[in-house]
């Protein structure tokens, strides 16, 4: 009984190690003093993959931030719209949305 019980362990163990899921999402800090991940949106988006996260800092962001083929990320802000802005630059748009 000991050997089965040992086997099953194993195999669960090493499973939950091969197959991708939730617990390999991260979160990319935006601060535009330094102490984050990224200094701009852009470059956090940029970095950021499937299931991960992008949490915006307080501040007034001046970018305009593409979106490229990411479908399955979330752009949030830490503290609210209340104390974060995103400005858009040239095309008046603050976030752009692309995909091929």
């Amino acid at each position: 009984m000991g050997f089965y019980v040992r086997t099953v362990v194993l195999l669960v163990v090493c499973l939950s190690v091969l197959m991708p899921g939730a617990s390999h999402a991260r979160t990319w800090l935006v601060r535009q003093d330094g102490s984050g991940d990224c200094t701009s949106i852009q470059a956090c988006v940029d970095s950021a993959g499937n299931g991960d996260t992008v949490l915006v800092g307080p501040g007034a962001y001046s970018e305009e931030v593409w979106i490229h083929d990411k479908s399955d990320f979330v752009l949030t802000t830490e503290l609210g719209v209340s104390y974060t802005e995103l400005l858009g630059l040239f095309s008046g748009s603050a976030v752009i949305c692309q995909t091929s």
